[in-house]
């Protein structure tokens, strides 16, 4: 939101995971409230891969979660933005344009594979 309120007139997408996300999902409800058009690609991989990746790196023991993540796309959609999910690679490029083509904030919610992400 801070890129929009630099640059209003910009196009802006954020990117991120579905840990990262989770963390400041409710930010999407500000985006609402104020008619800011963030497009917003959520890659899910459902295991916080980026953090397991982190501590098989540095040597550590990878912890374990039995969280079940949200369907974001219909959160998206009950925060009053457009949600749009992804299931297969063939979706990606319909979802993609719908993303660009929705008024006010949109999230694409691409479910992915946490082994090859």
């Amino acid at each position: 939101m801070g890129a929009w309120a630099a640059r209003p007139d910009a196009p802006v997408v954020a990117v991120t995971g579905d840990g990262g996300f989770g963390q400041y999902l409710a930010e999407l409800t500000t985006a609402v409230a104020h008619g800011i058009p963030v497009r917003h690609v959520l890659i899910d991989n459902g295991a916080l891969g980026k953090i397991s990746k982190e501590q098989h790196a540095a040597g550590h023991p990878v912890w374990h979660t039995a969280l079940v993540n949200p369907d974001f796309a219909e959160y998206a959609r009950l925060c009053g933005a457009t949600g749009i999910p992804v299931h297969r690679n063939a979706e990606l490029d319909d979802a993609t344009a719908a993303l660009f083509a929705a008024d006010g904030p949109a999230l694409l919610h691409v479910h992915a594979d946490g082994e090859l992400v």
